[in-house]
C-alpha cells in the first residue's frame, strides 16, 4: 500500500540531497587537484634533470590531497585534521613556488599562488575549523544530555527511595 510523505520527510530528503551537492561541491576540487598535482609531478619527473628533481614535498601534498577526498567521500571524522593539513601544505607550496620562481616564471607563480593555491587552503582550513567547532558543539550537546539524564534519574530513585 502507498503512504503519503509527510511536509517533515520532504524537508529532510530535501536536506539530506542538499548537503550531498555540498559534499560533491566539496570533493570534486579536491580529487581533481591531487589528479592534477600527480600529473603535474609526473610531468616534472620527466622534464627536470635527474638532480634538481625534490618533489617529495608535491608527493605529500598529493597524497594529504587524495586522502582528505576520500575521508570526505566516506564521510568519516578524521576529515578535519586532514583538510587542516592539506591547506597548511596549499600555503607552504604556494610560498615555495613563489620563492623559487625564476625572473621569467615569478608572474605565472604568484598568479597560481593567488587564484588557487591559497583559495583553496583558505577553503580547507575555514572548512576543518567549522567541522571541529560543530563536532565539539554535538559532544558538549551530548554531555549536557547525559548530566540532565543522570540528574533526572537520580531525582526519580530519590522520589521512590
Amino acid at each position: 500500500m502507498y503512504a503519503a510523505t509527510s511536509p517533515a520527510d520532504a524537508t529532510t530528503t530535501y536536506r539530506s540531497q542538499r548537503r550531498l551537492e555540498e559534499r560533491r561541491l566539496r570533493l570534486t576540487p579536491m580529487a581533481g587537484g591531487a589528479i592534477a598535482l600527480v600529473a603535474g609531478i609526473a610531468f616534472l619527473t620527466i622534464t627536470l634533470p635527474a638532480n634538481d628533481v625534490a618533489l617529495g614535498f608535491d608527493v605529500l601534498l598529493a597524497a594529504f590531497m587524495a586522502i582528505t577526498a576520500v575521508l570526505v567521500f566516506v564521510r568519516r571524522q578524521l576529515v578535519p585534521p586532514t583538510a587542516f593539513t592539506t591547506g597548511v601544505l596549499l600555503i607552504c607550496d604556494a610560498w615555495f613556488d613563489v620563492m623559487t620562481a625564476g625572473p621569467h616564471d615569478l608572474w605565472a607563480s604568484a598568479l597560481t599562488a593567488t587564484l588557487v593555491e591559497l583559495p583553496v587552503a583558505i577553503m580547507l582550513i575555514a572548512i576543518a575549523l567549522r567541522m571541529s567547532r560543530l563536532n565539539r558543539d554535538a559532544v558538549v550537546a551530548a554531555r549536557s544530555r547525559d548530566a540532565a539524564l543522570a540528574a533526572t534519574s537520580a531525582a526519580v530513585d530519590h522520589a521512590y527511595a
